[in-house]
């Protein structure tokens, strides 16, 4: 699409589908990077395991701003090149093949460079599964250690003999009530209950 604008003839309307091209591969370009960041963070992540998704973003928009910056210079020097007429409504020639140039033949080289790059990216997609796999295992090893230390902790804090007596103890109702008992009751409920029934 970028090598099209060169052999667009003066004047013709094919510079519309070119340019509707140029987009399509333009939004391609900006949304990869941004799955290549993800794919990164997680690694990373499960590398290290610290999320340090601000500053792989903060790279990229840096990245991002620079490449800008070097196309606006860039553009601003093919212009110069062309001898672009500042102020005039009519522009030489040479200002229109200047910016042909810039636009299809750097940015076709770029892009290549880009496609190099990504090509030899090394987070595949059957690697990208494994680390999607190994992280929901981390996850959820993690919420399982975090429920058992919530039950040990909450049944430590109290005062297991006064919360459930012997059971020779007990008066009839309550248990009947122990026997409903699960261990994801809220058993501050159940402290209110038996103090009220004694």
């Amino acid at each position: 699409m970028y090598i099209g604008f060169q052999f667009i003839p003066k004047g013709s309307l094919t510079v519309f589908a070119v340019s509707i091209g140029i987009g399509v591969t333009a939004l391609a370009q900006m949304f990869i990077p941004w799955l290549m960041v993800s794919d990164i963070t997680e690694d990373c992540y499960l590398q290290t395991g610290e999320r340090l998704d601000t500053p792989f973003v903060a790279i990229l928009l840096s990245c991002g701003s620079l490449a800008i910056t070097v196309g606006l210079i860039m553009a601003t020097i093919a212009l110069e090149i062309g001898g672009y007429k500042l102020g005039s409504c009519t522009q030489p020639d040479t200002v229109g093949s200047a910016l042909r140039i810039l636009l299809s033949a750097f940015t076709s080289v770029l892009t290549f460079i880009g496609v190099v790059f990504a090509w030899r990216y090394p987070i595949t997609e059957d690697r990208r599964k494994e680390i999607a796999e190994a992280i929901n295992k981390r996850k959820l090893s993690r919420d399982a250690q975090l429920d058992e230390i919530q039950r040990n902790g909450s049944l430590s804090n109290m005062n297991g003999k006064a919360l459930l007596p012997e059971e020779s103890s007990k008066p009839e109702g309550l248990q009947e009530e122990n026997k409903l008992l699960s261990s994801e009751l809220d058993l501050s409920v159940l402290l209110d209950c038996r103090e009220s029934v004694v």
